[in-house]
Formats: C-alpha cells, structure tokens, sequence
C-alpha cells in the first residue's frame, strides 16, 4: 500500500511533534515551526523510519523522575509503536492494541 504526501507529511508531524514538543520549551513558535518544517523535509525522504526513544517525565516540586523507554517503526502510513507497555499497530486502515 503507498501513502500519499498528505498522510506521511500528516504522520511525520505528529511524530516529530510527539518527540521534539518537550524539547521546544522556550522556543517561539516561529523557531519551532521553522524545526518542524526542517525535520519533515528530511524525514520524508526516507521510505522507513526505526528508533528507539526515551520519555521523561519530571515534576521536581514533588521529586518526582519516572522515565520510559519506548520504540517506534514507520512505513509510509503504516506504523508500530511499542510504549508505556502497550504496542499499537496501524495497517493503513485500522488501529490494533
């Protein structure tokens, strides 16, 4: 199955929206939009995509550090991510958990 631009340019913002939005405290939104547009043009050059990443999640008024690992492939508009001990598999059509 092919993905049109519109999808894979819809997906590779949500991701790179998932992952680099804790990062862009501070940032104005011309710096992040700017980041954003630079990550997509690169990343839809690419036919797939794996990594693994990592979530942090603080809250030092109550000291509080819990970090998660995760992993995540993505083909065209098909993707598998594996996070907070659930794994989600879309197949272009349909979301499984």
């Amino acid at each position: 199955m092919r993905m049109d631009y519109k999808n894979k340019t819809r997906n590779i913002f949500f991701i790179a929206y998932l992952f680099l939005s804790i990062g862009l405290n501070g940032q104005t939104s011309e710096d992040a939009k700017k980041l954003l547009d630079d990550v997509s043009s690169n990343l839809i050059s690419f036919e797939n995509l794996s990594f693994d990443f990592s979530y942090i999640l603080e809250n030092r008024p109550e000291n509080i550090r819990q970090e998660t690992n995760g992993s995540a492939t993505i083909s065209d508009n098909l993707y598998k991510i594996i996070f907070l001990g659930n794994e989600q598999i879309f197949d272009g059509e349909k979301i499984y958990t």
